[in-house]
């Protein structure tokens, strides 16, 4: 998974030289945890334009070094130093953009031509981490309904999806089904099963749900859309009302 978020906002900067008291009346007004720093404004800032990050630790810090006045204090005066920034690419996996934050809980994300895009925090992290995680949910959901239609199957007729001698070996319950085995046992034994629903409405959207979920499990770096979010919720109400017992 890419460490690009979809929704990509416009960062806002500050110069070196600003007020302090400025600066920290902007991220109380905007709810900034920690903002790039600039020596001089430029169009589209680059990775060599940023020289440090005013954060609420940094100033925190500044606050106990001595006499602190916001009303005299510069930015510089207060930021955090550009060794302390990690970068990364939008290319870069999830995992690799927590380690380089693990000192500093925020990184700057950079395109290919080392234009700064935006800041990434653990905040980001989390909320990507659930986005990605929702979907598993609702998927096991659906398979959780699908096994129990399936219970009144016999264990020979369950190793009849297995499309080798080895695989249906392993196969001895329910749950050691994988999902497109499940197609094919609902397909044959149908009129085995205990529901009213329609066998070619179903098979259909669980057709969608598997490609959906391979999707899922390769982490698609632009995650489930709102269409397949829609499908994956609408399939596992209809499953959960309609199973019986």
């Amino acid at each position: 998974m890419s460490c690009f978020l979809r929704e990509s906002q416009e960062l806002t900067y500050v110069l070196d030289g600003d007020s302090l008291k400025d600066v920290v009346t902007l991220m109380v007004m905007k709810g900034y945890s920690q903002i790039p720093v600039l020596h001089n404004k430029i169009a589209v800032p680059r990775e060599m334009s940023i020289v440090g990050v005013i954060t609420w630790e940094s100033i925190g810090k500044c606050m106990t070094s001595g006499s602190f006045s916001l009303g005299t204090l510069k930015v510089a005066d207060c930021m955090l130093p550009r060794e302390r920034i990690r970068f990364c690419r939008e290319t870069d996996a999830v995992k690799d953009v927590a380690e380089k934050m693990a000192d500093t809980e925020f990184a700057i994300v950079l395109d290919e031509t080392r234009a700064v895009r935006r800041m990434v925090t653990y905040f980001d992290l989390a909320s990507l981490y659930l986005e990605m995680v929702k979907p598993f949910s609702i998927i096991e959901s659906i398979e959780m309904s699908i096994r129990r239609m399936l219970e009144v199957l016999s264990v020979d007729e369950l190793k009849a999806a297995g499309r080798t001698d080895e695989r249906k070996e392993r196969i001895q319950s329910v749950s050691d089904l994988e999902f497109s085995e499940y197609r094919a046992l609902l397909s044959a034994y149908w009129d085995r099963l205990n529901t009213n629903l329609s066998k070619k409405v179903v098979l259909d959207a669980l057709e969608d749900v598997n490609m959906i979920r391979n999707a899922v499990m390769h982490f698609r770096p632009e995650g489930v859309s709102p269409s397949d979010a829609k499908l994956l919720q609408e399939v596992k109400s209809l499953l959960s009302m309609s199973v019986k017992g």
